[in-house]
C-alpha cells in the first residue's frame, strides 16, 4: 500500500503510456483494498476515462471482479451507463464474458439500461447468446424492455446467433421467451439455420 499512496503524489488521474490510470488498472486486475485506497483519496477521479474512453467500473465488469464493481456502483459519482469509444457499457461486456454476479450487480442499479447497443447494435443478450451465456440470457430476458428479436446492424438476432455457434441452452431459453414464434420446434431442429448465416 505505501507504494500505492507514493503514486499518488503525481496525477492520479494521468493515464500512463498504455493508457491506463491507477484506478483503472487496480479495478482490471480486481484489487479491491488498491481500489478502496485510491477512490479515499480527493485526485482520484472513480469515473475517470482512460485513452479508449473506458471507466475503472467498464474494467472490474469486464474483468468480472465483482467486489471491485461493488465498490464502483455504490459511489454516485460513478455512472453505470457510461459508454467506451466503441459504445460498450460495463453491463454489455460483463454478459459477454458471462460474468453471471456482476450482471446481477448491474441490473440492480438505477437506471441501468439492459438493452443499450455498442456500435455494431449489438446489445448484452445478443454477446451473451453469441458466447453460449444461458444463465446471464435468462436474467436478461427477465428485464423490461429486452427484444429477442432486435437485430444487430448485420441484421442478426440472439436467435440466429445462438444457432449458429450451437448454444442449445440459449435456444431453448428464447424459445421460452416467444413460444409462438418458434412453437413446435426443438433446440436441435433450430441449430442447422444458423449455418446459413
Amino acid at each position: 500500500m505505501d507504494v500505492v499512496k507514493g503514486l499518488l503524489e503525481v496525477n492520479p488521474n494521468k493515464p500512463n503510456s498504455q493508457g491506463w490510470t491507477l484506478l483503472g488498472c487496480a479495478a482490471t486486475n480486481g484489487h479491491e483494498e488498491v481500489v478502496k485506497v485510491l477512490l479515499g483519496r480527493d485526485r482520484v477521479n472513480p469515473d475517470g476515462l482512460d485513452t479508449y474512453s473506458r471507466t475503472p467500473l467498464f474494467h472490474a465488469a469486464w474483468g468480472g471482479h465483482v467486489e471491485v464493481v461493488k465498490v464502483l456502483v455504490r459511489r454516485e459519482d460513478v455512472d453505470p451507463n457510461k459508454q467506451d469509444k466503441f459504445r460498450r457499457t460495463p453491463l454489455l461486456c460483463a454478459a459477454r464474458g458471462g460474468h453471471v454476479e456482476v450482471v446481477k450487480v448491474l441490473l440492480t442499479q438505477q437506471g441501468v439500461n439492459p438493452s443499450v447497443t455498442d456500435n455494431n447494435g449489438r446489445s448484452p443478450l445478443l454477446f451473451a447468446a453469441w458466447y453460449g451465456h444461458a444463465e446471464v440470457v435468462k436474467m436478461l430476458l427477465g428485464q423490461d424492455g429486452v427484444d429477442p428479436y432486435r437485430p444487430d446492424k448485420y441484421g442478426q438476432i440472439p436467435m440466429m446467433i445462438a444457432a449458429k455457434f450451437g448454444h442449445e441452452r440459449v435456444i431453448a431459453l428464447l424459445q421460452h421467451k416467444e413460444p409462438g414464434v418458434w412453437e413446435g420446434f426443438k433446440a436441435k431442429e433450430i441449430l442447422p439455420y444458423g449455418n446459413r448465416i
